[in-house]
Parts: structure tokens; sequence; C-alpha cells
């Protein structure tokens, strides 16, 4: 059973050791839809339903990153790269094994700094001064029928930082992203959808990667579907990445700094893994891998697959 903290309790608690306090804001126990919502048993198969999304609580101070065996270090050293109200993806096993406390009915987890693959927070778009950012209860108290009128405009609403406020902003303003930025729609109804613009963030070495599958051959007149096509051996399309790691412990393993999204790129055999369960994909509506610099051998001149 969780132990349970009052609100001050969980306000003074102070992570150590490379651990992070983490806010458990995923339901994997149903699949939402427009019309409603499928209820799942996740007793049955629970890795599959593992809460791998939460949002920042509280950091240590620092990272411990020492060769004394006496001493409790990270496997590698890397600079603490998180900030309080982060949305970060985790390692499957580390959410199931967690310690855990419960406040006011809402379940904390405390997570070892090296099983966080990934943050996203809202981009501030430097030329513009605010955030872009959709959070569903920023829409609170907004008039649906402003919202109505600014979608038969093909207008966006944006979070205005500065204000506080939601602002319907004209669509010709949308932004150039750089290569680091998650740009996503959101359905708020089956006339509305909401664009949204997230900084990513990759955590620990890691780098978030396609799969690819294999090509057709061009002079069939049968084209396969996704679903009954293999991957491709070891070869993965490199989506984003963070900064390198500095070191690690074993001295044998080195992080190519080089490494760039849109890279082709060969892997090392079984260190992929999965960034989300496909019944409760998140991040972008398709398969992931999050894959440390150290297990890509090497990436192709041309990218072009």
């Amino acid at each position: 059973m969780n132990r349970q903290l009052t609100k001050q309790e969980l306000l003074d608690f102070k992570p150590m050791n490379n651990y992070v306090l983490l806010k458990s804001i995923q339901r994997t126990d149903r699949i939402s839809f427009l019309d409603g919502e499928i209820y799942v048993d996740t007793t049955y198969k629970p890795e599959h339903h593992a809460q791998v999304i939460h949002k920042v609580v509280a950091t240590p101070l620092n990272l411990v990153y020492s060769d004394n065996p006496a001493i409790e270090s990270m496997e590698w050293e890397t600079e603490m790269r998180l900030k309080q109200g982060d949305v970060v993806w985790i390692n499957y096993l580390a959410a199931l094994q967690a310690v855990k406390f419960d406040c006011e009915g809402q379940e904390y987890f405390l997570i070892p700094y090296e099983k966080v693959y990934m943050a996203i927070r809202p981009w501030r778009d430097q030329s513009k001064g605010y955030y872009i950012a959709f959070y569903p209860e920023l829409f609170e108290g907004l008039d649906i029928q402003q919202i109505m009128r600014s979608y038969e405009r093909k207008n966006e609403i944006r979070y205005n930082h500065t204000k506080g406020k939601p602002q319907i902003v004209n669509n010709q303003e949308r932004p150039i992203v750089p290569d680091n930025v998650l740009v996503k729609q959101r359905q708020l109804n089956h006339s509305f959808s909401c664009v949204s613009y997230w900084d990513v963030v990759l955590l620990n070495g890691y780098c978030l990667v396609e799969p690819l599958l294999e090509v057709d051959d061009p002079t069939s007149l049968i084209a396969r579907p996704k679903s009954i096509k293999k991957r491709r051996d070891r070869t993965v399309r490199v989506r984003y990445t963070g900064e390198p790691n500095k070191q690690y412990l074993n001295n044998k393993d080195v992080d190519d700094p080089f490494i760039k999204p849109g890279d082709l790129a060969h892997t090392q055999w079984n260190f992929g893994k999965n960034l989300e369960n496909e019944l409760h994909r998140e991040f972008e509506n398709m398969d992931l891998w999050v894959l440390q610099r150290r297990r890509i051998m090497g990436v192709f001149k041309e990218a072009k697959v």
C-alpha cells in the first residue's frame, strides 16, 4: 500500500541520490475516443499498461556520478536537465517498481533520473515572446462560441505566457519551428482542433528514433500494409536528439556528439526500447524507440530510404 502524505509533507519533500519526484498524469485503465471510453483490465499484462507519462514535481539539487564503488552513482555522467512542470516519459519497468506516495487522491512516483527518457515543455517562440502550447485546463471559461468562430476563420488558440490566459491568434502567424520542436494537433470536438508546440528534451544520452520497415519492390503490383511489413535490420531514422553523456563508468562507451535529427543510423542489437505501448500512445501515433547514442554504430551518408 502506498504511503499517505499530507499536502505540506509533499511540498517539503526533497528528492536526493539521483531520484526525481513525479506526479502521475496518465490513465491507462481506459482508452478515450471523441464519443466515449473503453475500460481496460490492467491486471492482465500490466507491463502493457504501465503509467509512463508523468509531470515533474521536484528534482535533486545535483546528480551523483562517481567511480567510487562505495557511492550510489549513476552509470553515466550527465547534467540535470529537468524542470519543475516538465512532462516526462519514463521506463515502464521503473514505473511498475517505483516507490509511490498518495496525496489527496493523487499518486506520486519516485523514479531514478537515469530511468527518465525525455521531457517536453511548452516551446517558447523567441520572436513572439510567449509560449505556445495546449492545456485542457486553459480553456475553462473560454466561450465555446468564440472557439468555434475562431475555427471558422482558420485561427488557432495559443497560450500567452505574459498575460496568463488563452488568446485567439491568427493562423497566418504560425511560427517556423526547429528540429527539436514537436507540433501536435489535438481534437477538441468533432469540429475544432487545437495546434500546440512542444520543446522535446532527450535525457541521459538518449535519442528518439523511428524503426524503419521493409521497402516494397517497386516492380511489384501489390502494396503490403504496414501491419505485415518487417522492420529493417537495425536501421532507424533519428527523430529527436539531446545532449550526449559526458562519460560512462565502464570507460568503454562514448557518445558521439554529431548524431542529429534526420540521420539514418545503424544500431547494435536489442538496445532500442519502446517509448510507450501502442495502446496508450500520446507523443505520436507511431512506433518510436528510445536509444542511447552509444548504441548507434554509424550513420549513412545518404539519409534517403
